[in-house]
C-alpha cells in the first residue's frame, strides 16, 4: 500500500504521555476494535460464542478453521500498535471535505480497501461520478443474480453545496462607528503541540453553510440558545429585532440557536464555549489549559454546520434526491438566512462584558434570563464563498453467502480540522475492522452475509456523503439492509456508551459484557458505562445547572430494559434509521465531566491531545 505507508511514515515521532498513567491492560487490543468485531462476528455469520480471547490459530493452507478459530483468528488482528500508527498518518493533517487532502486521504482508503480484501486494481482509478451507470451498477449489482463472487472497492463522487470561508470579522464598535475593538479569530499556535502550531490558521474559525454577511446590531444574551430559552426571553418582553444574539454551545444542535434568532428577527448570532460546560477540569479549579494541561484552551473554537439538522440532513439544494453533478437544484430551506460566527471562551467573555449582568432573580429566587442588550453596537462579519462541491465516498463490498443480505459498517473520513477523535478514532477503527476481515478472506472464508463498507464525506457540513448515498440507493437499502454499525469518533473520553436499535440492543449488551474492560483488571466493557475519568475531584467546583443536566442525561440513557439509549441523529447513522427504517448502532468512548476537556471540532483535536489525555496506549480504540 504504497500510498497509505507513506501516511504512516510521514509521523512517527514520540509523543510524551502524561506523568499519571492508567493502569495497564491485561489485554493488547484495542476495545472498541474489539466490541466492533465480536459484534460484527454475529451479523456476519461467525457464530461460535467466545469467552476467551487466546493466542488465535495462523491459517494454515489445508486446514480449515473452525467457527471457533475463525473467530479468535479475526480478534487477534486488531491492535493498538496499527491503530496507532493510522491514526498518526491520518491525523497530522486538515483534511476538510471536499478539499485536496479529503480527496488523497479518500485514495489512501481505497488503496487500503484494494490491498487488505485482494482486489487488483483496474488500470484506471474505480472513480465514479454519482448517477453514472459505473456508480450505480457499483451498488446495484452486489445483490444481482449475477454478481461477482469477488470483493470490489470504488468512489461514488456527489455533487452538494457547501462552502467556505473567506474574511471574518467581529467588533465592537464606539459612538463615532469605529472599531475600539477587534477579535482575534485564530486559535492559539502553542509551539508545544507541533501539529496545533503548523495548521493552526489552515482551516479558518467559521460555521459549515453560514449565511454570508455583514451586519450591526446590540448584543442580547441567550444561554443555550434553546427554545426554552428564547421563550424565557419573549414572555420578559425582551425584543430581538435588529439584534445579535450570543449563546453558549450545548443543549441543541447550534444550527437550532440560528433558526429561533433568526425567527424573533435577529440579525446575527455568535456561538461560543462555556468552561461552565466542561465539568471538573477547569482552569478556576487549577487545572492547565490545553497543551500546558488538561483544561480548555481558552482561544479554542467550535466549528461546525449550522444546517437544521432536524429539517433534513444532506445537501440543502437537492433534498429527498442525490446531488449528481447535472441534478436540478432549488433554495435550501434547512439553512440560515442570518449570519453567524463561532467564537472562543476568551473572545466570549470579553463580549459579555459590554453586557454585564446575564441573569437576574426573579420574587421566587429563581434565575432567570436579563435580557439586556449591550450598550455598544457589535458588527459581525462572515464572508464565504458558497458552491457546488465533488464530495468523494470510498466504497468496498465483500459478497456474502446471502448476497441479497447486506450488513453496513461506515464512519466519515472529513474532520473540520485534524480531528484526532472527530472522527479518525472512528476510521482507525474501521482500518482495523478492515484488516481483521482481509486476514480472514486470505484464509479462505467467506461471510454469511454481503458486508458494504464505507467511509463517508462530509458529513461535518450536515451528514452529507452517506444522505446522499442512501437517497441514491433508497430502494436497493431498504431491501437489502439488514443494519447498520457506525463507528465514528470511537475514542473521545473513558465513558463507554451505546446507541442502538431496539433490535440490536441485547446483541450489544451480550457483545459489551464478554469483553474485558480496556484498563481495569477484573472487569468488563459494560462496566465501563459508569468510568468517570481521571481526574477525580478533590475541591474545587462544578457548574451546578451543567452537573445536573449531565447526570439528567446519563438516566435518560439508562431508561430502556437493556440500557441502550435509543439512537436521535447527529452523525451518519441517520439516513439509515430515521429515512430508510434500518436498524442502526453506534458506540464508543466518550467524555465525562472528569476527563481532559475535548476540544470538539477545534484544531486542539490533535493527535497528541490524544495520545497524553484521552486514549494513552491507545487501548480504547
Amino acid at each position: 500500500m504504497p500510498a497509505e505507508k507513506a501516511r504512516l511514515a510521514e509521523k512517527q515521532e514520540y509523543i510524551p504521555l502524561p506523568a499519571t498513567e492508567p493502569q495497564q491492560p491485561h489485554d493488547r487490543g484495542g476495545k472498541f476494535l474489539r466490541f466492533s468485531a465480536y459484534a460484527l462476528l454475529s451479523l456476519f455469520g461467525l457464530k461460535a460464542v467466545i469467552h476467551t480471547f487466546g493466542p488465535a490459530p495462523r491459517p494454515h493452507p489445508h486446514h480449515r478453521l473452525t467457527g471457533a478459530e475463525r473467530d479468535r483468528f479475526f480478534l487477534s488482528v486488531p491492535n493498538p500498535e496499527s491503530a496507532l500508527a493510522a491514526s498518526r498518518a491520518y491525523a497530522t493533517h486538515p483534511h476538510s471535505a471536499g478539499s485536496s487532502a479529503d480527496f488523497k486521504d479518500a485514495k489512501v482508503i481505497l488503496e487500503l480497501f484494494q490491498t487488505e480484501f485482494g482486489i487488483t486494481p483496474p488500470t484506471a482509478l474505480p472513480i465514479f461520478s454519482a448517477g453514472t451507470p459505473d456508480s450505480r451498477n457499483a451498488t446495484l449489482h452486489l445483490t444481482s443474480h449475477h454478481a461477482s463472487q469477488k470483493p470490489s472497492a470504488w468512489v461514488d463522487v456527489y455533487y452538494p453545496v457547501l462552502n467556505t470561508p473567506l474574511d471574518r470579522s467581529l467588533q465592537i464598535l464606539g459612538e463615532d462607528g469605529s472599531a475600539v475593538w477587534e477579535a482575534n479569530l485564530v486559535e492559539d499556535a502553542d509551539p508545544l503541540d507541533e501539529d496545533v502550531a503548523k495548521y493552526a490558521d489552515a482551516v479558518p474559525t467559521w460555521h459549515g453553510l453560514s449565511k454570508d454577511g455583514d451586519v450591526e446590531g446590540q448584543l442580547v444574551y441567550a444561554n443555550y440558545g434553546t427554545k426554552a430559552d428564547y421563550d424565557e426571553l419573549v414572555e420578559a418582553g425582551v425584543d430581538l429585532t435588529g439584534k445579535i444574539v450570543i449563546a453558549r454551545y450545548g443543549s441543541v444542535f447550534r444550527g437550532l440557536k440560528i433558526k429561533r434568532a433568526q425567527e424573533l428577527g435577529a440579525v446575527g448570532v455568535l456561538i461560543y464555549s462555556d468552561p461552565r460546560d466542561d465539568g471538573y477540569v477547569t482552569v478556576e479549579n487549577g487545572f492547565a489549559p490545553y497543551p500546558a494541561g488538561p483544561a480548555r484552551n481558552p482561544s479554542s473554537v467550535q466549528r461546525g454546520s449550522v444546517q437544521y439538522l432536524s429539517s433534513y440532513p444532506g445537501d440543502p439544494t437537492t433534498p429527498g434526491l442525490p446531488a449528481y453533478e447535472n441534478a436540478e437544484r432549488e433554495e435550501g430551506t434547512n439553512i440560515p438566512k442570518i449570519p453567524s460566527l463561532p467564537i472562543s471562551w476568551s473572545n466570549g467573555e470579553r463580549l459579555l462584558e459590554e453586557i454585564g449582568e446575564l441573569y437576574v432573580r426573579g420574587k421566587e429566587g429563581k434565575r432567570t434570563l436579563s435580557g439586556k442588550a449591550s450598550a455598544a453596537t457589535i458588527r459581525l462579519v462572515n464572508h464565504v464563498d458558497t458552491k457546488v462541491t465533488p464530495i468523494w465516498n470510498t466504497m468496498a463490498a465483500i459478497p456474502g453467502h446471502i448476497k441479497d443480505e447486506v450488513v453496513i459498517i461506515g464512519c466519515h473520513r472529513d474532520a473540520w480540522v485534524l480531528g484526532a477523535a472527530d472522527p479518525t478514532s472512528g476510521t482507525v477503527s474501521l482500518r482495523e475492522i478492515i484488516r481483521g476481515f482481509g486476514a480472514l478472506l486470505r484464509s479462505g472464508w467467506k461471510p454469511l452475509r454481503t458486508v458494504v463498507f464505507a467511509s463517508w464525506d462530509a458529513e461535518e457540513f450536515g451528514l452529507v456523503g452517506s444522505t446522499e448515498w442512501g437517497e441514491d440507493f433508497a430502494e436497493w437499502i431498504s431491501k437489502h439492509a439488514v443494519a447498520y454499525l457506525n463507528t465514528d469518533t470511537s475514542a473521545s473520553g473513558s465513558h463507554w456508551n451505546a446507541g442502538a436499535s431496539p433490535s440490536l440492543a441485547n446483541l450489544i449488551k451480550q457483545t459489551a459484557l464478554e469483553i474485558p474492560h480496556p484498563t481495569v483488571e477484573g472487569k468488563n466493557l459494560w462496566d465501563a458505562r459508569n468510568d468517570e475519568g481521571p481526574f477525580q475531584p478533590t475541591d474545587g467546583v462544578i457548574d451546578a445547572e451543567f452537573l445536573e443536566s449531565y447526570q439528567s442525561a446519563k438516566q435518560e440513557s439508562r431508561a430502556s430494559k437493556t440500557d441502550i439509549r435509543p439512537l436521535g441523529s447527529g452523525s451518519d447513522y441517520t439516513v439509515f434509521l430515521q429515512h430508510l427504517g434500518v436498524a442502526s448502532s453506534d458506540e464508543g468512548f466518550g467524555p465525562t465531566p472528569f476527563d481532559a476537556v475535548f476540544h470538539y471540532h477545534s484544531i486542539y483535536d490533535s493527535q497528541r491531545f490524544q495520545e497524553i489525555y484521552t486514549d494513552p496506549g491507545f487501548h480504547r480504540h
